[in-house]
């Protein structure tokens, strides 16, 4: 097998900007390196490896280090521009993109998608998927004590102008600022607490690490879709999460089937995972 060196444009600490996109960013980033191959990334990393190096004060923008142009690939933003001329260029997507967010991508550029986000440029190269969650199952896990039978909720995108006005008429917990109160062990400890979890946010991991500890999350559509064409284009979201109030039937039904539902999904990330290196190793022999 040929080493290859990939270089992921990461800048800064999950702590820093506390984004789910630079956390899987940094997930990335680690299970590139534990497959063997060198990884550059500009930051601190959130999963160390041996195999990961830093580059502290560059950026995507600025590769002042030297590596070889022929045996590395850049995973960089989609409005980084290849100024340099790399010839290996993987572009990742993580949210809906318009033509504007891809006018710098290049023709020989490769792109995947987390999910099953909308790509409005057709014309692009889009390969298969590439997707790394960290479920964090040694900590969210239904601790199966009493809990109260109250809402709680995070905001952080897709919710209207008069959301607190909608929570508050469910009496629910803010947790949107968990990060600063004990991060992920007191998001799980809240989870266990609560019987139900709400969110606008239609593309969001925290449904499901709701749903991992027990609790039943609902999605508060505000799309003219049904729960199952949610669910087709959100497979993730399977069991243990409600796309309306009125899907609560199928949480009931469901939710204890998350964690092993969440164990399959792991495989299939590190297929994808897989997949995406052995294209690179392909092509780069």
């Amino acid at each position: 097998m040929k080493d290859l060196h990939f270089i992921v444009q990461i800048g800064v600490g999950f702590g820093e900007v506390l984004s789910g996109g630079v956390l899987v960013y940094h997930k990335l980033a680690y299970e590139i390196a534990n497959r063997g191959h060198k990884v550059t990334i500009f930051t601190t990393p959130q999963y160390p490896h041996q195999n990961i190096n830093v580059e502290a004060g560059n950026n995507a923008n600025n590769l002042n280090f030297d590596f070889d142009i022929d045996n590395t690939i850049i995973i960089p933003a989609l409005d980084w521009k290849n100024k340099i001329g790399i010839k290996n260029v993987a572009r990742w997507v993580l949210f809906h993109v318009n033509k504007h967010d891809t006018r710098n991508i290049d023709d020989t550029d490769i792109i995947y998608n987390f999910g099953t986000f909308k790509i409005e440029d057709k014309n692009k190269n889009t390969k298969n998927k590439l997707r790394v969650i960290d479920y964090k199952t040694d900590i969210f896990y239904n601790h199966n004590k009493p809990r109260n039978k109250k809402y709680c909720f995070i905001t952080n995108k897709d919710h209207p102008e008069n959301w607190e006005e909608i929570f508050n008429g469910y009496d629910a917990y803010n947790l949107t600022n968990w990060k600063q109160l004990g991060a992920w062990e007191y998001l799980a400890q809240k989870f266990n607490e609560y019987e139900y979890f709400l969110t606008f946010d239609q593309k969001s991991m925290y449904p499901v690490l709701a749903a991992l500890c027990g609790t039943k999350s609902i999605i508060i559509n505000n799309n003219n879709i049904t729960p199952l064409e949610y669910k087709l284009t959100n497979p993730e979201q399977l069991f243990g999460v409600a796309y309306g109030f009125g899907d609560l039937e199928w949480v009931n039904k469901t939710i204890d089937l998350t964690p092993f539902y969440v164990k399959s999904k792991i495989k299939e990330d590190q297929t994808t995972v897989n997949n995406f290196i052995k294209y690179w190793e392909d092509k780069l022999k």
